[in-house]
């Protein structure tokens, strides 16, 4: 599956080994594999979380960050790399992919500073008040809500959006 070649016999046998063992948390990840293989990225996201369900393993936190990095979900990929390191903390494959991961994390709070920069010019050109108390509690409700969905502290999440508003204004 990993090399993307014979991937309809690989399917079959999974499929196979699958209806000896349906709960066999490797079997799953193979299936979510071999869907992520084949670009069906719904398809391996739900397979790979029923698999990180029913068994902690290195192999299938990987797969499951890929498949989250793969969508744009730069923060579930990480955590579930990072939890994967946890398990096995001899995986320098997995460290570039958070190195990677980070970058692309700088990268878009760069873009929203500089946003958030553009925002505060034109405010000045109108005479308008830059800092917007009600904006910034309805952007840490808003993240908040994410973290709660991801399953990640609500805490943690607001604690570092509140670095990044301060940040921004240091610099509107």
């Amino acid at each position: 599956v990993e090399e993307g070649r014979n991937l309809d016999t690989a399917e079959r046998l999974i499929r196979r080994a699958l209806e000896m063992e349906p709960r066999q948390g490797a079997y799953i990840d193979s299936l979510g594999r071999l869907y992520f293989k084949q670009g069906k990225t719904l398809k391996a996201l739900n397979e790979l979380k029923k698999a990180n369900s029913l068994t902690h393993d290195p192999v299938i936190c990987e797969h499951l960050g890929d498949v989250y990095f793969k969508t744009g979900d730069v923060v579930n990929a990480a955590a579930n790399w990072g939890k994967s390191l946890e398990i096995n903390p001899d995986q320098e494959d997995l460290r570039k992919k958070i190195d990677e991961a980070d970058t692309q994390i700088v990268r878009l709070i760069a873009e929203r500073i500089r946003t958030v920069e553009k925002i505060g010019e034109e405010k000045r050109k109108q005479g308008k008040q830059i800092e917007d108390l009600e904006r910034e509690k309805k952007v840490l409700q808003s993240v908040r809500n994410i973290a709660a969905h991801e399953n990640i502290s609500q805490e943690g999440i607001e604690s570092i959006y509140r670095q990044i508003m301060t940040v921004a204004k240091s610099m509107e």
